[in-house]
């Protein structure tokens, strides 16, 4: 129950740091850095209660994309890098205690550096078809069950993403 509770309570605090950051043109990295402490926190929060490794892949996705929220239109992409690789780096001491969310975590991340590149939409699914693909194979011949489960999702979406993209 103390994990849920920490669940909802980041998500409601990040997201009124978004709702707040529309009031204050020109101070978005002020709520960035809020939005990167509330990670921080939760994330510490979580590791006092033995996490599963869906809650660490939920937050980092949730918190990347207020991230992009925050900064949408309003700043160069090289700031949200800044701030996304900045919020992967925060998960790098918990990489032994929870490898596949963790790697996972660090996936979207990656992903979410992509996007900010602006890449065209088939590299992007490219991108994911292939990474993913190679994911679900790590994660069935190691046994990850984690980053089999993901991956096989992404690789789905993707591949349909993909063939769609091709025929139209």
């Amino acid at each position: 129950m103390k994990q849920f509770l920490v669940y909802v309570l980041a998500v409601v605090v990040s997201t009124f740091l978004y709702y707040w950051s529309d009031n204050w043109e020109g101070k978005e990295w002020i709520f960035a850095v809020l939005t990167l402490g509330v990670y921080a926190w939760s994330i510490l929060a979580l590791k006092r209660y033995r996490p599963n490794g869906w809650g660490f892949v939920f937050l980092t996705i949730f918190m990347l994309l207020n991230v992009n929220s925050i900064f949408y239109l309003l700043q160069p992409p090289i700031i949200t890098i800044f701030f996304s690789v900045l919020l992967g780096c925060m998960l790098i001491p918990f990489y032994r205690d929870n490898r596949e969310a963790v790697s996972i975590s660090w996936w979207s991340v990656v992903f979410n550096v992509i996007m900010q590149l602006e890449a065209s939409n088939l590299v992007m699914f490219w991108f994911v078809f292939i990474t993913t693909g190679i994911g679900a194979i790590i994660g069935y011949r190691l046994g990850y069950p984690l980053i089999k489960r993901f991956s096989i999702v992404c690789f789905l979406m993707s591949s349909v993403g993909l063939l769609l993209s091709m025929l139209l």
